[in-house]
């Protein structure tokens, strides 16, 4: 009734404002969205209609009416708007959920992807370190080749000399065999005329000659002429006289002064011996011939790793008969070529050597690598051409400073130059050179001061690391005791028993094979004996901590803790200089701690690697880390190798 009033003609804008009001105020003063829906649906349903009271003021612009208006339009919940946005919202989140599923689905294919990928980069990973083992191998190989490639150009420059000394050798042996020839005629013309001689003796005994005067034969006579001439004598005289006594024939005379060779040439001593103070080891005689183990036997095991070895009690506890059957050298004459390079290589031995053999084919290695001549690098060092001879050949170079030794040899010697080994001559020139090692070591350290401190310490710690897990190694030991009764089982009988060997030896096991399978090395063996005696030592590499050490080098090592230290008290003077700058100041205070407690470490560190060099009779002094260490970690490969990847093979007849 309310609302049929609401536009009832004649129309009240008064009227219809208040009733407006009253709605807009029921609307509005509704407790929650639920009851102001349900006053407007009553309202609505009452036939409550905008559009009518729009149209019942004809035109009017009411301004109250008009405002109220508004307000039930602002104030007005649309239940169908909100249901079809409901419904446009309810679609829209499906097609999101779609989406998301879609995503989700992808991200599952793109992890999937990402694992595979992942697990890509880890056989990646894998294979680049296998990789880098055989660079490193190849590296080895490459290195063996160049030695090759250095023997076979001596063997090829003394080949072309022996050429022409053979032309003159076979002359000289023609000549020789004329001579021979002819002296072996005239002892036949000997022994006939003394078989002559001889022969009359006996005729003039056997005509009964008596007492008196003895007939000669006078030089220049003949045997006949002698015999008529007793004969006739006897007749006038009547009396014979008994034959001389004829001296035998002279020994051939001399070739060209050359006296000829005894019949019997006495052998040489033994090889072995104990030293001084050092009771001589009992040689082992194996039961078959065996290839000689060509190591490096030690001159003195005290104060060493092989002092307190026992490897005759690991001879008495293995059964070598597997071993002797493997190894087994079967007896061979040496063919023309072998003997030919025999000679070859005495010839080249014969070559004048001042630096130790190591040493010198260490250096032309080096020399190789550079790739330059001396002349080249002397300029190179003069003019401080890093571009010409890069820091890390100065480094290598370093390695290789002439001892006072070597330098008086090299001057004693060099009205000899045209007689020096390539080794011989590349350092004879260098070291003419004016401050030489100064020079080398200033161009070694430019431009890498900065980085001195970050990159010593770790250096520092792994030689440390490395020389304790050495040292403390009991695993260690037993392999080195193992490997001291086989080469002693292999190489006494001929060369005498040994206390001990450089560590250079480990890489000839892998070099003596086996005879019976060529691709069973001694390593081999000695892998297969500790694991079926002493499976407990043969992961020893384990209780090594000797990677990173066999990057080391000791002697830059040692000029970078120098040159922290010197470069420390360099900045401690300007400090003092300059009190007022509050940079150097800090820098000092900064450094020096960390500086002290660096060289703290590296005197440690020296003492250790001292030690575990001395227990391996080498000298720390000439010896790298990253040689001493080298050695170890390459034999831990070779171990590894042999051990997880090969087998010993024994064939069904050997006993």
């Amino acid at each position: 009734m309310l609302m049929s009033a609401l536009v009832q003609e004649p129309v009240d804008p008064a009227f219809q404002a208040a009733v407006l009001c009253f709605i807009n105020t029921v609307v509005q003063t509704a407790h929650g969205p639920n009851a102001r829906v349900f006053h407007q649906h009553e309202f609505l349903e009452a036939g409550f209609s905008v559009q009518e009271v729009e149209r019942s003021l004809h035109g009017r612009q009411d301004e109250r009416v008009l405002h109220e208006l508004r307000e039930w339009a602002k104030n007005f919940i649309d239940i169908q708007q909100y249901m079809d946005d409901l419904a446009v919202a309810r679609g829209r989140a499906r097609d999101l959920k779609e989406d998301l599923e879609t995503h989700q689905r992808k991200l599952h294919e793109a992890n999937i992807d990402r694992e595979n990928q992942f697990e890509q980069i880890r056989r990646l990973l894998k294979k680049t370190e296998n990789q880098r083992e055989n660079i490193l191998t190849l590296n080895e190989n490459i290195n063996e080749l160049l030695e090759v490639k250095l023997e076979r150009d001596q063997l090829v420059e003394e080949n072309e000399k022996m050429a022409e000394a053979n032309k003159r050798y076979h002359l000289h042996t023609t000549e020789l065999k004329e001579k021979v020839e002819s002296l072996a005629e005239e002892k036949k013309i000997i022994d006939a005329q003394q078989d002559q001689i001889e022969f009359l003796q006996d005729k003039i005994q056997a005509l009964g000659g008596g007492e008196g005067e003895e007939p000669t034969v006078k030089p220049g006579v003949s045997v006949d002429a002698a015999a008529s001439t007793t004969d006739t004598d006897a007749g006038e005289n009547g009396s014979r006289s008994e034959a001389p006594i004829i001296p035998p024939a002279p020994p051939p005379p001399p070739i060209d002064g050359v006296p000829m060779a005894p019949a019997f040439v006495p052998p040489p001593p033994p090889i072995g011996g104990g030293l001084v103070g050092v009771p001589m080891k009992k040689a082992v005689v194996p039961n078959v011939p065996l290839p000689m183990l060509n190591w490096l036997p030690i001159k003195n095991p005290e104060h060493t790793i092989f002092k307190d070895l026992n490897d005759e009690a690991v001879l008495e506890t293995i059964d070598f008969s597997e071993f002797e059957a493997m190894f087994q050298v079967k007896r061979i004459e040496k063919s023309k070529k072998d003997l030919k390079r025999e000679e070859n290589l005495q010839k080249l031995s014969e070559q004048l050597h001042l630096i130790e053999q190591r040493r010198a084919r260490n250096l032309v290695i080096a020399k190789r690598r550079i790739g330059h001549t001396s002349y080249r690098v002397t300029e190179f060092i003069m003019n401080a051409d890093l571009d010409g001879l890069l820091p890390e050949h100065c480094e290598l170079l370093l390695k290789f400073i002439p001892t006072e030794e070597e330098l008086a040899d090299l001057t004693k010697h060099s009205h000899r130059l045209h007689e020096f080994g390539e080794a011989e001559r590349f350092i004879y020139d260098l070291a003419r050179l004016d401050r030489y090692e100064s020079r080398l070591t200033s161009m070694a350290y430019m431009g890498n001061f900065d980085d001195l401190l970050t990159t010593t310490q770790p250096q520092i710690d792994a030689v440390l690391s490395a020389s304790l897990s050495v040292f403390r190694s009991a695993r260690l030991k037993k392999i080195f005791e193992i490997i001291l009764a086989f080469g002693n089982y292999m190489n006494s009988s001929r060369r005498g028993a040994v206390y001990g060997f450089r560590l250079e030896s480990l890489n000839k096991l892998a070099d003596t094979r086996s005879t019976y399978d060529k691709k069973q090395t001694l390593l081999h063996y000695i892998a297969h004996v500790v694991e079926k005696l002493y499976p407990h030592q043969l992961s020893f590499y384990d209780d090594l901590d000797i990677d990173e050490a066999a990057k080391v080098s000791n002697q830059i090592l040692g000029e970078d803790v120098r040159n922290l230290r010197v470069g420390l008290e360099d900045v401690k003077i300007e400090k003092e200089k300059e009190p007022d700058n509050f940079i150097i100041f800090s820098f000092y205070l900064h450094a020096q701690k960390k500086v002290e407690i660096l060289t703290e470490t590296f005197s440690k560190m020296e003492d250790a690697y001292r030690e575990v060099c001395l227990m391996f009779s080498e000298s720390p002094k000439t010896v790298e880390p990253s040689e001493f260490f080298g050695m170890f970690q390459k034999f831990v490969r070779a171990w590894k190798v042999v051990t997880l990847h090969s087998t010993i093979h024994r064939h069904k007849h050997l006993v």
